[in-house]
């Protein structure tokens, strides 16, 4: 609504009519006619204009009581997703957990004392229940996630520190060189910030070219209303097609045998994020490395 156009239609309508009807309109007797047709035709667009401006409002209104109305319906269905994801995933661990302890069993007491078939029809249930069980923790970790939201103060220096000391078996494993430039303080859930580093290095470190050092550097920079952090590696890559699908639940790129995972690290990245009022997305070649950036609002 153009507040000032409005105004002054409003403005001069009222001024035609108070001229009009108080005599002070300066009109010839010839020209009368004439004249009192134009402002009729004034007065008549103006309130025709106020009139769709009004309808328009009413209009307005309406939609903003139906996306209210539609928002709240979809945050009430988030809020049962993900306690159906919670309950179901809780509740299907006992039965997997069962079926992998009694398989596990069997192949201790028994192996080698069935046929070829057997043992390998064994190891194939040992093989699916496992897993199945880092699914099933997978997706309780993914539902987990905002479930309760404590912000605080999180210096990602010091948060940097602590998860290089506890993945330094496989930084030292694997000779991995890990830059961390200067970073800020954020307000956020530390627990969960934790997480998407974590996965992110992991990652890096995961996907990593054969014969080459890995390094992986992370960096921020201050943008005007939130903090963009950067973590780059030089590892395998992704093309560029699979850019928006590695941040989908469950999704792999690559077969268990050539890399272990579950598909879901990177989805839990993204759910952080946005729960933080940011976003993340990926730029990245084949055999040219991968960075992942993403932003908390500062």
């Amino acid at each position: 609504m153009k507040n000032s156009s409005d105004r002054n239609i409003t403005e001069e309508i009222l001024n035609h009519i108070f001229e009009i009807t108080s005599g002070k309109c300066s009109i010839t007797e010839e020209g009368i006619l004439k004249e009192k047709n134009k402002d009729l035709q004034l007065i008549l667009s103006g309130l025709l204009h106020l009139h769709e401006d009004f309808q328009f409002q009413v209009q307005k209104l309406k939609k903003n009581e139906q996306l209210e109305k539609l928002n709240n319906q979809l945050t009430a269905k988030n809020r049962e997703m993900e306690q159906f994801a919670y309950i179901a995933s809780h509740d299907l661990q006992e039965p997997v957990r069962t079926i992998s302890n009694f398989a596990q069993l069997l192949n201790t007491n028994y192996a080698g004392k069935f046929d070829e078939t057997a043992d390998k029809s064994l190891n194939f249930i040992i093989d699916a229940s496992d897993r199945m069980s880092s699914l099933i923790k997978g997706l309780l970790d993914y539902s987990r996630i905002g479930r309760e939201i404590r912000l605080a103060t999180v210096n990602c220096n010091q948060l940097l520190v602590d998860i290089k000391y506890d993945l330094s078996t496989i930084i030292e494993e694997t000779r991995t060189r890990l830059e961390v430039g200067d970073l800020p303080n954020v307000l956020g859930n530390p627990t969960d910030l934790r997480l998407v580093f974590q996965n992110l290095i992991n990652n890096a470190i995961k996907f990593r070219r054969k014969e080459t050092q890995p390094i992986i550097k992370i960096s921020c920079r201050k943008q005007k209303k939130y903090w963009e952090f950067a973590c780059r590696d030089n590892g395998i890559g992704i093309d560029r097609k699979h850019h928006k699908k590695v941040f989908h639940i469950f999704q792999r790129l690559h077969s268990r045998k050539d890399y272990a995972g579950t598909g879901i690290g990177l989805s839990h990245c993204r759910k952080v994020v946005e729960l933080h009022g940011g976003k993340i997305w990926i730029e990245s070649n084949p055999n040219d490395g991968s960075t992942f950036y993403f932003t908390i609002p500062n």
